[in-house]
C-alpha cells in the first residue's frame, strides 16, 4: 500500500523558480524539493533516520542526513547519496542530484558517494513502468515521483508530514 500526495502546488512553485535556476545553470527538478521535505520528516521522526546494529541489538539514530538517490543506469540501479542534505538549499541539491545522476550513469562515482546513505531512498519513476518495489526494496521508507511529476508515492513513512511540507 502506498500513500499519495498531490504535487500540483509544488510544481507551480518550481515553475516560478525555473528561470532563476536556469540562469545559474541548474536544472530544478521536483526531487530537490522532495529531499528537503524528507530531511524535515526525518528530523520529526528520527527512528526513520536510524539503523540497527545487529552485534549489540541496538538502534542507532543518526544525526546526519545522507539521502540515497536511486539512479537507473545501463548496468542497473546505483544508489549514490547526497551527503548532509540538511545543510543545502534547493538549488544546491538540484545541482548535486544532476551531477550524481550523470556520474552514476558514467560509472564515475567514488566509493564514498555510494556508502553511508540513510533511509529513505528516492526514486524517480520516470525510468520505470510505474511503481517498482525492486528499485528501493531494502529501504525503510520508499519515496517515488511518477513520470508526469504530478504525484508523490510513499511506502513505510509519515506521508502527512511530507504532504504538509510540500503543500
Amino acid at each position: 500500500q502506498h500513500d499519495e500526495a498531490d504535487l500540483t502546488d509544488l510544481e507551480a512553485f518550481r515553475e516560478e523558480l525555473k528561470a532563476e535556476a536556469q540562469s545559474k545553470g541548474v536544472k530544478l527538478t521536483p526531487l530537490a524539493f522532495i529531499v528537503k521535505a524528507v530531511v524535515a520528516t526525518l528530523r520529526a521522526f528520527p527512528t526513520f533516520n536510524a539503523s540497527l546494529d545487529p552485534t549489540i541489538r541496538h538502534l542507532i539514530v543518526k544525526h546526519y542526513f545522507h539521502i540515497g538517490l536511486a539512479v537507473d543506469t545501463p548496468d542497473g540501479l546505483v544508489v549514490p547519496n547526497i551527503k548532509n542534505a540538511d545543510q543545502k538549499g534547493v538549488l544546491q541539491l538540484a545541482r548535486e542530484i544532476e551531477d550524481l545522476s550523470k556520474r552514476a550513469r558514467e560509472r564515475k562515482l567514488t566509493l564514498d558517494e555510494i556508502r553511508e546513505a540513510v533511509a529513505p531512498r528516492l526514486a524517480s519513476h520516470a525510468a520505470f513502468d510505474g511503481w517498482t518495489d525492486k528499485a528501493v526494496e531494502s529501504a525503510a521508507m520508499e519515496i517515488g515521483v511518477d513520470a508526469d511529476l504530478a504525484k508523490l508515492s510513499l511506502k513505510g513513512g509519515p506521508m502527512a508530514l511530507i504532504e504538509a511540507w510540500i503543500g
